[in-house]
């Protein structure tokens, strides 16, 4: 027996994206954002999670579609080695199972329509569903959680 994939499966405005799961470390209801500077439209700011300030940014307003507050609204809470990023989705969908060979290459579109990494597309249920590498937009993230120093500072001043 070939031992599969498992997927999270989410929405971003009306389309299905998927995230390995072993990349998921929580799903959570949306909480208090602490608004930061930043000049990356989809990052909102800054939220708690598990005693640690990270970064919040909305896949939806990266992939272009609207952002509303909703009943349905989650963050995805994702890793990438030891950094975290809580990322803002319409609705889950459901976790489910697929084979590494189900998983196809994705077009080279996708990966540039969406300004992300695209891992492949595999199939639920008779739906083609793109698989969303999470690892870099966690690494890209990561940076808005590190407070920045001004250019003669070493350390901040007590």
């Amino acid at each position: 027996m070939i031992r599969g994939r498992r997927f999270v499966g989410c929405m971003i405005g009306t389309v299905q994206y998927a995230l390995p799961i072993e990349d998921v470390v929580q799903v959570l209801l949306p909480s208090e954002i602490i608004a930061t500077p930043t000049t990356l439209r989809e990052a909102v700011g800054l939220a708690r999670f598990r005693d640690d300030l990270v970064p919040v940014v909305d896949l939806r307003l990266r992939f272009g579609t609207t952002a509303r507050l909703s009943r349905s609204t989650r963050w995805l809470a994702a890793r990438s080695s030891m950094h975290c990023a809580l990322f803002v989705i319409d609705a889950i969908t459901q976790v489910f199972g697929g084979t590494d060979e189900g998983l196809r290459p994705a077009p080279p579109s996708a990966s540039q329509a969406l300004g992300c990494e695209v891992l492949g597309v595999t199939e639920f249920s008779k739906a083609s569903i793109l698989v969303i590498d999470v690892q870099p937009l966690v690494m890209a993230a990561s940076g808005l959680a590190r407070p920045t120093l001004p250019p003669n500072s070493s350390s901040p001043r007590r």
